[in-house]
């Protein structure tokens, strides 16, 4: 069968009787939508919201950001070199070209990690919900994570830890707590010291550690044999009794 060139496209789409024409470029008006048969390489026709063009498939970019003349490149993953600043155009879904130290990187967004980890090649997506366990009760499974004692998947002030039986979870660091207890969704934020306000009665979670939330006022209180460091007075911590 006669088949058009490298190049250009049957006019009449694969019904006998067309011509070769030139494949339309980026931009340029173009007659069957969703059709990649007209248009360059890695483009397919598309609405603009008012008429048809060849726009870069998913996955791809314009390598002449818009202006006449480019081409559908593949986009760049996060840790490749690229090169218009704080512009998405050209990197992965959810990340921007950003100043890495060592020139412009493909940089994930806030709320997103490199799933590779920081080496080249890798996708953004988007950070997981942390859940903690704690030596009082016991809570529902965390979020499952896969890098142990790697902070870059899980919510800030958490790490990747191993909890047992139920595998590696995102783990609130030591000094902070869940704040949303044993339900998903929560983040990781400061313990409350001695002395100040908190909101789960006989819940230690949220205070310092030999420390629990009381009903006197809801503050934090120490255990017995130990001591407020700061006389009850907000902002303290609970040392053993030296008695």
């Amino acid at each position: 069968m006669c088949t058009c060139n490298t190049g250009y496209y049957d006019d009449n789409f694969s019904a006998t009787g067309g011509q070769c024409a030139a494949e339309i470029a980026l931009s340029e008006k173009c007659t069957q939508e969703n059709d990649q048969a007209e248009c360059m390489p890695n483009a397919v026709c598309q609405s603009d919201g008012s008429e048809l063009q060849c726009t870069c498939s998913s996955g791809y970019y314009d390598s002449n950001f818009a202006d006449s003349g480019g081409t559908c490149t593949l986009e760049l993953e996060s840790g490749v070199t690229c090169t218009r600043y704080n512009d998405a155009t050209e990197c992965v879904p959810n990340a921007e070209c950003k100043s890495g130290g060592s020139g412009l990187k493909c940089t994930c967004n806030t709320g997103y990690y490199d799933d590779n980890f920081s080496n080249t090649g890798g996708k953004c997506v988007s950070g997981e919900r942390v859940q903690i366990f704690s030596d009082f009760q016991e809570l529902q499974p965390g979020v499952t994570c896969t890098q142990s004692n790697q902070p870059t998947e899980c919510i800030p002030n958490a790490v990747c830890k191993s909890s047992g039986d139920t595998g590696l979870q995102c783990t609130c660091n030591s000094g902070y707590y869940d704040s949303n207890f044993p339900n998903t969704g929560g983040s990781c934020i400061l313990e409350l010291q001695s002395g100040e306000t908190c909101t789960q009665i006989n819940q230690p979670t949220e205070c310092v550690p030999n420390a629990v939330c009381e009903n006197k006022g809801l503050n934090c209180y120490c255990y017995s044999d130990y001591y407020d460091s700061n006389g009850n007075s907000p902002s303290g911590t609970c040392s053993a009794s030296k008695w």
